[in-house]
């Protein structure tokens, strides 16, 4: 078996001669994309959708895009159905043997959705992961980073399985699964018996962080999403006490959730290391700053890199989450993706930019002000301007056709002819009460005010639109954990000012008589915290739990409003 080191040097290796190909491609992007379309018509010219749309008389994209409509999940949902759950004559794409899992997707009303993912498309995670290890090791501006253990916050716990043999889970898991156990307990701090233990029964912030502990040098921390990251460390302030006093004694608290066979199975490999714990405590007892900045880079000195993806949505998580770091921890803002694949890729340290990959799918993009139109024209990936917003439509390598996501991403920059860009929101995640479509780019710049207004992070919002109510108006729950020297009322009439400037339909809606002014209400610490555990809870895979913003369905508003009542 390779060691850590020679796993590390193979991959930053590959990672460069990755980089080299994908500048490669930006050089001509349609012509790879156009490529990678008509392979997959070919591939799929004999499903049943390839047949009722008449794949094999399809010659070039102009045909493709006058002969294929736009699909959402649900134009596949049956197919899909049929196929796991063991028809014979059943074909989904052409990928019979080729199918890696079936990606549970919540989406945004928590539904799963099974996304097909197909093996051809795991290429592209391999190219990204190898891409990254030498962004992270030999384009980082305090080098040299350490070839040491990481800290890995991705697991594969929730898993389906169906009638034709084939699982379900999250897609991040899935990869994680397919790499080498033995290779697994020499890069990573997280023990692998937890990392694929299916049950949502464990108490996943306290493996990560108390193993992650355990090590004085650590040259990264990974996950799917920059939340989960934040979360952990907020656990470990909030625990430290329990979580330094088992790494003393080589325990596991009692009060921690996890499986009786797990808990012993860790049991069995931890050693007592009070030496360790007690450095811990003299870090926190010669730490003078209540808010806690930098306090992780004294625990882990050689730590230089945060991954995960952590833009847009993620993105206020992002920057709190590096305050608890010196300024020579870089944050990789990683990949541009979804359970149907990865599109575009950072390719620089501290940069959210992300270069679209030609050859990962094949793109086209509607406009944003002609989302909504019946039949919208689309662009190609050599077609956009730099400093707009398009909604992105897909063609994948596993088997869906003009597929529209619901992202919305600007184009920032562009290298050679292809874009680079950044997410912006979802389409479907707005408040639209009165046609004044407030989006999370809109709440999310004026959280961002509302912050500095008051001097205090805050740490959850959610939007819900109240339409019971003459003239309807925006309720907002935020969650902190500072004392707040402003009234509610003020904090509300702040924020709906925030609004009307960030959104500007607002003040319309506003001065017609059709909305009203903004409402607030404080919600106890945790609570979003305790939503999303009772998600795991109830099946959603971690990896796939993403932050409420908009309170749009049944069981989120009983859940939030039910603890209002109380």
């Amino acid at each position: 078996m390779p060691t850590l080191e020679e796993v590390l040097v193979s991959r930053i290796a590959k990672g460069k001669e990755y980089y080299e190909h994908l500048m490669e491609e930006c050089k001509d992007p349609l012509t790879l994309s156009t490529a990678t379309l008509m392979a997959q018509l070919r591939k799929n010219e004999n499903t049943a959708y390839g047949k009722k749309y008449n794949f094999k008389d399809i010659r070039n994209v102009e045909e493709f895009r006058a002969n294929v409509p736009f699909s959402t999940y649900y134009d596949y949902e049956d197919y899909i159905l049929e196929f796991i759950n063991g028809d014979q004559n059943a074909k989904l794409g052409s990928y019979d043997g080729e199918l890696l899992c079936m990606a549970l997707s919540s989406g945004s009303t928590g539904v799963y959705k099974k996304i097909p993912v197909s093996i051809e498309s795991t290429r592209t995670t391999i190219d990204t992961t190898n891409l990254h290890a030498y962004i992270q090791y030999e384009t980082h501006p305090h080098k040299p980073v350490k070839h040491r253990r990481w800290v890995n916050a991705i697991v594969n716990q929730f898993i389906q399985r169906y009638p034709n043999g084939m699982k379900g889970g999250a897609i991040s898991g899935f990869m994680m699964e397919a790499t080498d156990k033995d290779l697994c307990r020499a890069m990573f701090t997280t023990p692998s018996e937890s990392m694929f233990y299916e049950s949502t029964e464990i108490d996943n912030a306290y493996i990560r962080i108390r193993y992650g502990l355990m090590e004085r040098e650590l040259s990264v921390i990974s996950a799917a999403f920059a939340p989960v990251i934040f979360y952990m460390i907020i656990y470990f302030l909030d625990n430290r006490e329990t979580i330094i006093n088992d790494i003393e004694h080589g325990t596991i608290d009692e009060d921690i959730k996890m499986p009786v066979d797990l808990r012993e199975s860790l049991l069995k490999e931890l050693r007592p290391d009070p030496e360790r714990a007690q450095e811990l405590r003299d870090i926190f007892e010669s730490y003078t700053d209540e808010n806690y900045n930098g306090i992780m880079s004294k625990i882990w000195p050689d730590l230089k890199v945060i991954c995960a993806i952590g833009s847009a949505t993620f993105k206020p998580f992002t920057e709190k989450l590096l305050g608890f770091f010196d300024k020579k921890v870089c944050f990789d803002y990683h990949i541009y993706a979804a359970s149907e694949g990865i599109f575009a890729t950072t390719i620089a340290l501290n940069d959210e930019k992300a270069v679209l990959i030609p050859s990962s799918s094949f793109f086209e993009f509607i406009p944003v002000e002609n989302a909504d139109d019946d039949k919208p024209d689309t662009l190609l990936i050599n077609e956009l301007e730099v400093g707009k917003e398009y909604e992105i439509v897909i063609t994948n390598l596993s088997g869906f056709f003009r597929y529209r996501i619901g992202d919305v991403i600007i184009v920032a920059d562009k290298i050679y002819d292809t874009p680079q860009i950044v997410f912006s929101y979802r389409l479907k995640q707005l408040a639209n009460m009165c046609g004044e479509k407030t989006n999370e780019k809109h709440m999310r710049s004026a959280i961002s005010e509302l912050e500095k207004w008051l001097g205090i992070p805050i740490y959850e919002y959610a939007l819900y639109p109240d339409t019971n109510v003459t003239p309807m108006r925006y309720l907002f729950l935020l969650e902190v954990r500072d004392p707040v020297d402003k009234s509610v009322e003020e904090v509300g009439e702040y924020l709906h000012e925030q609004l009307r400037l960030a959104n500007n339909d607002i003040a319309y809606c506003e001065d017609d008589g059709e909305m009203g002014r903004t409402k607030v209400v404080f919600v106890q610490p945790e609570t979003f915290k305790l939503f999303e555990e009772m998600r795991i809870f109830n099946g959603t895979p971690s990896n796939q739990i993403k932050p409420v913003r908009i309170i749009d369905t049944e069981d989120k508003k009983n859940f939030f409003f039910g603890l209002l009542d109380k």
